[in-house]
């Protein structure tokens, strides 16, 4: 029978894709197609799949412990998803209080000098109340909107922002089918004080 240079080429391919099934980290494998608690409704794998771009799976060794990594991207759609569920939850009222009467360590990091930033983008007028003028009502409201607006324009950059690298990682013990997640990374679930449990209910809203 003539071989072909196409059929090697062939060939080589096969075997390539053979190679790389074969190849799974069986420590992943066991994080993938495990359960977060109280959350059984999809896989973790399948979650964390759904619910950031970029998804990296890996696994090493620590201090003689296998540790299984997984690293992403907060995606459009679960920003918009964190969005609306902090909307529903904690109205932007709630956290301009917040601002302007709570001591500076419970405000998240970047909210106050963002807000000065997004203030000169508007009107003096719309921000600014001359209580003298017969309307000063209706200055009033217009400040409030204008005010509710830049609230939404901040949170909606600072608060799980697309784009945002995540990180969670997990031990796995000697049985080798049972884990612990051990830590969870993200610039905004940390200046937002976000627990885990926290994060879980976002990941699983609908």
């Amino acid at each position: 029978m003539k071989v072909t240079k196409s059929k090697i080429v062939s060939l080589i391919g096969a075997i390539s894709l053979l190679a790389a099934g074969g190849c799974s980290d069986a420590n992943v494998e066991v994080v993938k197609n495990g359960f977060f608690s109280n959350y059984k409704e999809a896989t973790i794998g399948t979650i964390l799949q759904e619910r950031f771009d970029d998804c990296k799976w890996s696994s090493s060794k620590e201090s003689a412990r296998t540790i299984v990594t997984f690293t992403g991207k907060i995606s459009k759609a679960t920003h918009d998803l964190a969005m609306k569920r902090f909307q529903s939850e904690l109205t932007l009222e709630t956290w301009f209080r917040q601002i302007e009467n709570y001591p500076m360590e419970v405000v998240p990091n970047g909210l106050v000098e963002l807000h000065k930033k997004k203030i000169k983008q508007y009107d003096y007028e719309a921000i600014n109340v001359d209580f003298n003028l017969p309307d000063f009502k209706k200055a009033l409201e217009k400040r409030a909107k204008t005010e509710h607006r830049i609230m939404r324009e901040c949170f909606d950059e600072l608060y799980w922002p697309t784009g945002s690298e995540v990180e969670l990682k997990w031990i796995i013990y000697p049985d080798g089918e049972t884990f612990e997640l051990s830590s969870i990374s993200n610039t905004s679930w940390n200046n937002f004080c976000l627990g885990w449990n926290e994060v879980l209910k976002i990941l699983f809203s609908r």
